[in-house]
């Protein structure tokens, strides 16, 4: 079993690592008093934040007539306490794309990086 000094050395050495740096926006919603909620604002809630984006895949979907619509996934990874969650924007300006979040495990790193899977959105950057 891993001691905190270790975990935080390895921690360190994985964030020290990782090539990029990413800005994560969120949709903010607040109530709007009748039940529901207003329409959202996209707030950025990390800037500059160490990150490593991997291809993960490429999808053909179905789509309409003889056209399929292509899917990009990504694996992202963060450094340990970075807080993200489904939904959630990530600008990656290296390859001027945003990735939106669709699997926002906490961790399938042991504690060292938080990974997410996310899909590239069409339309660019925020």
């Amino acid at each position: 079993m891993l001691d905190a000094f270790q975990l935080q050395s390895m921690q360190d050495t994985q964030e020290a690592s990782f090539p990029d740096r990413v800005r994560i926006s969120r949709i903010i919603r607040t109530a709007d008093g009748k039940g529901g909620f207003t329409t959202g604002t996209n707030s950025v809630i990390h800037d500059e934040v160490p990150a490593s984006i991997t291809p993960a895949q490429q999808l053909a979907m179905g789509g309409q007539a003889d056209r399929s619509l292509e899917v990009e996934k990504w694996t992202v990874r963060m450094p340990w306490g970075t807080t993200v969650q489904d939904g959630d924007l990530i600008y990656w300006n290296v390859e001027d794309i945003s990735l939106q979040v669709e699997d926002a495990k906490v961790s399938k790193t042991r504690g060292t990086a938080v990974t997410c899977m996310a899909e590239k959105v069409k339309g660019g950057s925020f």
